[in-house]
């Protein structure tokens, strides 16, 4: 992108609209599914957590064992998602950064570079049925209020 010294901004707006269409026609489709698998690994791990914390002593070694292995296995699948989730947020911020260091093109009027400007400096991210962008912070929101919760109802429990 920043190779040319007179970059063409009506073929890099064209390029990064095609892009994002891509991006939200992806989430479009995926979004529903997306949202159903959060949930199945919130409450699974919820269920987990509480498994552990109520009853330690009525289990023995190999269910302990196998409720740990399920919580960090379920913890690693949701911690991946968010992440890989991420990297598109992450992705279009390192493209807009770049934005700015492209030199004005002379040749053609600098309207296209600020439509340009404006186009990259959106938000792209992908979301939970569209109203939950699925970024770091929403991961160690979601695990942290999954723990706490967790640890409040078998406090209330008990």
């Amino acid at each position: 992108m920043t190779s040319k010294p007179n970059p063409d901004y009506k073929f890099l707006l064209a390029q990064y609209s095609y892009l994002r269409k891509l991006v939200t026609s992806v989430d479009r489709q995926l979004n529903c599914l997306v949202f159903w698998a959060a949930l199945a690994n919130l409450f699974s791990l919820y269920f987990a957590l509480d498994m552990i914390l109520e009853s330690p002593r009525d289990l023995f070694s190999g269910q302990i064992i196998s409720q740990v292995i399920f919580v960090l296995y379920n913890t690693m699948m949701f911690f991946l998602m968010y992440l890989w989730a991420d990297k598109m947020s992450m992705s279009a911020t390192a493209v807009a950064s770049e934005a700015h260091w492209l030199e004005e093109n002379s040749r053609m009027s600098p309207v296209l570079q600020i439509r340009y400007l404006l186009a990259v400096n959106q938000d792209l991210n992908f979301t939970v049925w569209g109203f939950l962008p699925l970024r770091k912070g929403f991961i160690l929101g979601s695990i942290g209020t999954i723990i706490t919760y967790s640890v409040l109802i078998n406090d209330i429990i008990n």
